[in-house]
């Protein structure tokens, strides 16, 4: 929601989310809009300043738990450890934040279009690996390099 004006700009009002995009096509997006002239939920991770000073620790939230690494930076600085366990509402959000993925049948799904109003009525979205195709990973890697240059340990 937060690019459909961007979207449909660029593709001639071929691309929105109530009319549904693929994958493929959010990158083709992504490529002609230029990275750094997305939305910042798109622009990449890595910021200039970390060349000088490179983080310690990265929290991969795809890969482990986001309360414990906070956590453990909070011990790794000597802070009081925050008390998630008893933050409901945080935890409401965090469940919020991706939808509901499923398996779904078929192949090359990073090609299908999906629309919102699909994901209402079905209330889940493909699996990451199903829209991750190896030309999906490769063209992600391309407009990300800068990202996966400097955080491939974490990933």
């Amino acid at each position: 929601a937060f690019a459909d004006g961007d979207m449909a700009k660029i593709t001639d009002n071929n691309m929105n989310a109530a009319a549904g995009f693929s994958f493929q096509e959010f990158l083709d997006y992504i490529e002609k809009h230029g990275v750094l002239n997305c939305d910042i939920h798109i622009t990449p991770q890595f910021r200039e300043r970390e060349r000088a000073l490179p983080p310690t620790s990265v929290i991969n939230i795809s890969k482990s738990d986001l309360f414990s690494g906070l956590n453990a930076f909070e011990d790794e600085l000597g802070l009081a450890r925050t008390k998630f366990s008893e933050m409901s509402w945080l935890h409401e959000l965090e469940g919020m934040r991706k939808a509901k993925q499923v398996t779904v049948e078929g192949d090359a799904l990073d090609e299908v279009r999906f629309n919102r109003q699909q994901l209402k009525e079905h209330d889940y979205f493909p699996s990451y690996d199903q829209l991750l195709t190896p030309r999906a990973r490769a063209r992600i890697e391309a407009i990300y390099k800068v990202d996966f240059d400097a955080y491939r340990d974490y990933l």
